[in-house]
């Protein structure tokens, strides 16, 4: 498995990398059992472990990767701001359209945390609501048991990440600052996410 990524759109730096996953935790998980690939759209914490990167979370036992061998290779495809980019941000009429956007492929093994349910289920409410605690603490213990035993909590600690910032690199800074400014200045709101990226000049 590999991620189209031309050298001038290569997305390199780790911290940035990890922010990046942080930021847009909502991710899909694929994976291949030999036979047929299957998808996920999950909610993930990415953390930064002494040996790595490590992705927490959980899927429902109904769920066809619900039984995802331990040990089983998968990727994670995390997704960021991304807009249409009109012609008419550049000085050339004999333009066409594009679309920018910024993706990270994460690359990993998906192991099986039997014995970490509840940790990581605790570890994603802290995530996503650390107000919530004070209410999930409050339930009776055996009704988040039960809980429990409708799900499989995993980890996948990634192996590999590759990833893109299209980004118009190859057009002229004035061209580049045209859709900076109207993205940051319009109504869209993955465009407004966008012109955060943009840098005048191209480039990372």
């Amino acid at each position: 498995m590999t991620m189209y990524v031309p050298a001038l759109l290569r997305f390199t730096d780790a911290e940035e990398q990890l922010n990046f996953m942080q930021k847009y935790s909502f991710a899909t998980l694929l994976s291949y059992d030999g036979e047929r690939i299957a998808g996920s759209h999950l909610p993930l914490v990415p953390t930064r472990e002494e040996d790595g990167i490590v992705l927490l979370g959980h899927l429902a036992k109904s769920n066809e990767q619900g039984r995802l061998q331990h040990g089983a290779d998968c990727l994670v495809v995390f997704s960021g701001p991304h807009a249409y980019i009109s012609p008419r941000y550049y000085d050339r009429a004999d333009s066409v359209p594009t679309w920018d956007y910024v993706a990270l492929h994460a690359y990993g093994t998906f192991r099986i945390e039997a014995d970490k349910k509840m940790a990581i289920m605790e570890r994603t409410i802290r995530y996503f609501e650390e107000e919530y605690m004070t209410q999930w603490t409050s339930l009776p213990m055996a009704y988040k048991e039960k809980m429990m035993e409708h799900i499989v909590a995993f980890s996948i600690r990634v192996s590999r990440i590759e990833g893109q910032k299209k980004l118009s690199q190859n057009k002229k800074p004035e061209e580049i600052e045209r859709m900076k400014r109207d993205f940051a200045g319009g109504t869209d709101p993955y465009a407004q996410d966008l012109a955060r990226y943009f840098m005048v000049g191209g480039g990372e």
